[in-house]
């Protein structure tokens, strides 16, 4: 990073992508042990199956900083920087009750719940969240959730769980633990000769670069925007800190924001989730 080496200090980043499987993830935790590296920065693939490797990297002495998804026991890391995604998907959830409220569609609505990957935290933790909010309305009679199902944070599942939930009738609102399964959504939708957004409202996660455009064209009411960039960057300059000042957080938790993102406000968001700040 160009603040650290302005300061005399040579970071160099040795990169590696699990493709989503602990398998891989796993011998690639043990390919850097053997490098003898400063400090392992890691996205969990599944929140206990790296444990075992995590483990080893313990006992070498290197320090582990979780980013975006946590790992199990919180012993085997120095801290995890992150989403609180159990919030963030509160907040996907009651913009969705907004969006219904506003549409004037009868009650009960019928909604359509899309989760991630079982095991991983933030799966895991955005169905919490939706089901924090929704759950009550379900017990007051005001929505039905027709179908639950999981579709692994892809699009393509994303679409073709959809269609099959489609192919059962229609439903009134949809809301995903990620945008790539709220877009495959809305191309089932579509294919159905629905309008997403009028027919179906969906809600996503994440605010990637195609789900801001369809916020935008109206198809997707409103995803939620993490700060990745500011977990790789306090993930990097934790793990500075912690191998040249032998840096010791006082927390186990540093929590990243979340942005709502909808047509209001979907030119402008990006500034504040992409904006540098220090560690705190």
């Amino acid at each position: 990073m160009e603040e650290l080496k302005a300061k005399g200090v040579d970071v160099e980043l040795l990169v590696h992508d699990a493709k989503d499987d602990p398998a891989i993830q796993t011998s690639q935790i043990e390919t850097v042990i053997g490098l003898k590296v400063s400090a392992i920065l890691i996205n969990p693939v599944h929140a206990e199956a790296v444990q075992p490797a995590l483990e080893k990297a313990v006992k070498a002495g290197i320090p582990v900083i979780t980013t975006d998804r946590d790992v199990a026991n919180p012993a085997l890391r120095l801290v995890f920087i992150g989403t609180d995604n159990v919030k963030g998907a509160e907040q996907a959830a009651q913009k969705l009750i907004e969006a219904l409220q506003a549409s004037g569609k009868p009650k009960p609505w019928k909604v359509v719940i899309l989760n991630g990957i079982p095991g991983t935290t933030a799966a895991e933790d955005r169905k919490k969240g939706f089901h924090n909010v929704l759950d009550p309305l379900v017990r007051d009679g005001s929505i039905v959730i027709v179908a639950e199902e999981v579709a692994n944070f892809r699009r393509d599942q994303g679409l073709s769980v959809t269609e099959s939930i489609l192919a059962k009738g229609k439903f009134d609102a949809l809301i995903a633990a990620n945008d790539e399964m709220a877009l495959g959504a809305i191309q089932a939708i579509e294919g159905a000769g629905l309008k997403p957004g009028v027919d179906v409202i969906v809600v996503g996660y994440d605010a990637i670069s195609d789900a801001v455009e369809a916020v935008r064209a109206g198809k997707m009411y409103a995803t939620i925007a993490q700060s990745p960039f500011l977990q790789g960057y306090w993930a990097v300059y934790a793990g500075f800190y912690r191998c040249y000042f032998n840096w010791k957080p006082t927390v186990g938790w540093i929590p990243t924001p979340t942005v709502i993102v909808t047509k209001a406000n979907v030119d402008t968001f990006a500034v504040e989730v992409a904006t540098p700040k220090p560690l705190p």
